[in-house]
């Protein structure tokens, strides 16, 4: 009963007492209804929001940056980060983007793609993507930065974002996330459980404060079956919004490569 007592005011303290006014007649009629979806789902699917002209160009550039490193060189970056809490986001390097392995060095990232091209430059800055994030979180929001990563098959990897999580513990968020490569279910798709950032939810299930990983078991207590986690495959270009709150993960990468580009956000 104490945790429970505890979590609903720390819910309460995150969504209410920090909630804001956003007019969302700032929106166009489409941008309005794709909210209304991911208030309703927790996320919403576009397929080819990036041409393949475009996501085919954003995969060699991240080819030819992650190439460049030798794997020895990575198990370098990979301690560099894992002894020094400094260097938790990544490396940053001569061209002002930062660079980031874990420890099996399947999950490769660059933070500050924005910086990579134009092209990666144009996704970070997409004004379609900012307004729905500002009506759905219903503040207006500002680009943080880009997260580009490429994942790839190691034994016992975790997938992208290291298994199951959510990125705030109590307040909604919000990103836009982009595949680049084709996804189906052998090679890491985006996997999320729609509506976990209920107050239901966090209520009667993740009833723990501050808890915001979570074991494969936990997720099994959680859902009464394997389809309340929505996985999503899609072709490459595809764009998926989503409510951060929502537990969710790469799944782990049974064959082959994920190329994705994430978008995160702060309040403006």
């Amino acid at each position: 009963m104490k945790n429970t007592i505890e979590v609903i005011r720390r819910l309460y303290r995150n969504r209410y007492v920090a909630k804001k006014d956003f007019d969302l007649n700032q929106l166009t009629n489409e941008e309005k209804l794709i909210v209304k979806e991911i208030q309703s789902k927790s996320y919403k699917i576009i397929p080819n929001f990036l041409s393949e002209e475009v996501v085919v160009s954003m995969r060699e550039k991240l080819d030819s940056i992650f190439d460049s490193y030798t794997d020895k060189e990575k198990i370098e970056i990979y301690n560099k980060i894992s002894n020094d809490k400094n260097l938790k986001t990544g490396i940053t390097t001569e061209t002002g983007f930062k660079i980031w392995m874990d420890k099996n060095l399947s999950d490769n990232r660059i933070i500050h793609a924005e910086l990579l091209s134009n092209l990666f430059a144009d996704y970070f800055q997409n004004k379609f993507i900012l307004n729905v994030g500002s009506g759905f979180m219903k503040l207006k929001i500002k680009p943080k930065h880009a997260m580009a990563n490429k994942t790839v098959f190691v034994e016992n990897n975790l997938g992208s974002g290291g298994g199951w999580h959510r990125d705030n513990i109590y307040a909604f968020g919000f990103k836009g996330l982009v595949y680049l490569n084709d996804v189906t279910p052998e090679n890491g798709p985006f996997q999320i459980i729609p509506k976990s950032s209920s107050l239901n939810f966090h209520i009667l299930k993740t009833n723990t404060p501050d808890k915001y990983q979570f074991t494969d078991n936990e997720i099994q207590n959680y859902i009464s079956t394997s389809d309340q986690i929505k996985e999503i495959t899609a072709k490459a270009g595809t764009l998926v919004l989503f409510d951060t709150n929502c537990i969710h993960r790469g799944k782990p990468i049974t064959k082959g490569t994920r190329y994705a580009l994430t978008n995160y956000y702060t309040e403006n």
